[in-house]
């Protein structure tokens, strides 16, 4: 396997915020050190594109994956989701990734 590597997300004010939220867990899943900036503007369309709520005044990782698809609040985050392959069973790399780290 190859080297991890320190990698730099910035989340922008620019549509797709699925995509991103899938690179971010999947970097994650395959060992890299993910180093995350989200603009203000990034956290809105996050909120819009997933309503997912991000507290830049106090970021939780956590808060931008969502384990349980059957959790998500509305049919919008599903499909989101389901189109590219987060927190589903297909993936659910970071689930899989922290439960490794615990043993």
């Amino acid at each position: 396997m190859p080297k991890p590597k320190n990698i730099v997300v910035a989340v922008t004010g620019a549509s797709g915020a699925v995509y991103s939220l899938r690179l971010i867990e999947v970097l994650l899943a395959t060992g890299h050190d993910v180093h995350l900036s989200i603009s203000p503007a990034g956290a809105q369309v996050i909120h819009e594109e997933m309503d997912l709520r991000v507290d830049l005044d106090d970021f939780q990782p956590a808060d931008l994956m969502l384990e349980n698809i059957a959790a998500a609040s509305d049919s919008k985050i599903r499909m989101l989701q389901a189109s590219a392959g987060i927190g589903t069973a297909d993936s659910n790399v970071l689930t899989e990734n922290a439960h490794k780290k615990k043993k």
